[in-house]
């Protein structure tokens, strides 16, 4: 039998963003969902430069 995850959700996230120099930043992300029956999460970091 297979486990059923509910209707009802919350949803959270956490993101921010860092100027290493002019043209390059760090960013970073944090975010999750739970619902009944299931547990979702996801983790993102980065580097961007810009030439």
């Amino acid at each position: 039998m297979t486990r059923q995850s509910g209707a009802t959700f919350v949803q959270a996230g956490l993101y921010g963003t860092a100027k290493l120099a002019d043209n390059a930043y760090a960013f970073a992300g944090l975010s999750g969902e739970a619902r009944s029956g299931q547990t979702l999460g996801a983790v993102n970091v980065g580097l961007r430069v810009q030439f």
